[in-house]
């Protein structure tokens, strides 16, 4: 009887990790595993299905293919072109320090220390309220509504750029956050 309890616990403690979906890692040239400057189907072979094709208002040439079961965006600035950002608001994807999507503000500053910058052209007011902060290519966006109630307090979606900051932080600001529910 000990032994068939006893072999059964082993057996759960190896086939449970084999089993549990692992969590994706977001490093300074990747997301889940993406790099950036890869044609469209590239990343939809590596991301499947559903996926949703946007052309943007702005910026101006701008398109986007949003794999929205795997809460993952990639955006492209011309037709037929590489891609330029990756954005994820998908709460398994983290970072090497362990921070995601539903992080909080103050767990990322301290995770990061003096390497986070704010990022200027979404930091507004005085007092400032932050927007955006940044970590080499990474941006993390704080989304919030303003004036009130300001930048979020914990971290609304994770971007991988190249190119222009401005740009950049205006794309990984614009997800509508209404459905994501942070503890």
């Amino acid at each position: 009887m000990r032994r068939a309890a006893l072999g059964a616990v082993l057996i759960s403690l190896v086939v449970a990790p084999a089993t549990a979906a692992p969590a994706s890692e977001i490093t300074p040239t990747s997301i889940a595993g993406a790099r950036l400057g890869l044609h469209a189907n590239a990343y939809k072979r590596l991301f499947g299905s559903p996926v949703r094709k946007d052309v943007l208002r702005y910026p101006q040439n701008y398109w986007r293919l949003v794999f929205t079961k795997r809460r993952v965006a990639v955006f492209f600035s011309s037709p037929g072109g590489k891609a330029v950002e990756i954005v994820t608001w998908n709460r398994n994807d983290r970072t090497a320090v362990g921070i995601g999507t539903c992080s909080t503000i103050t767990r990322l500053k301290a995770a990061y220390g003096s390497k986070l910058k704010r990022d200027e052209p979404n930091t507004v007011g005085s007092p400032p309220r932050v927007y955006a902060y940044t970590v080499g290519r990474l941006i993390f966006a704080a989304t919030g509504r303003d004036p009130k109630p300001g930048p979020s307090k914990h971290v609304t979606a994770i971007a991988l750029y190249t190119g222009r900051l401005a740009v950049a932080g205006f794309i990984a600001l614009q997800f509508d956050t209404s459905a994501l529910r942070c503890a």
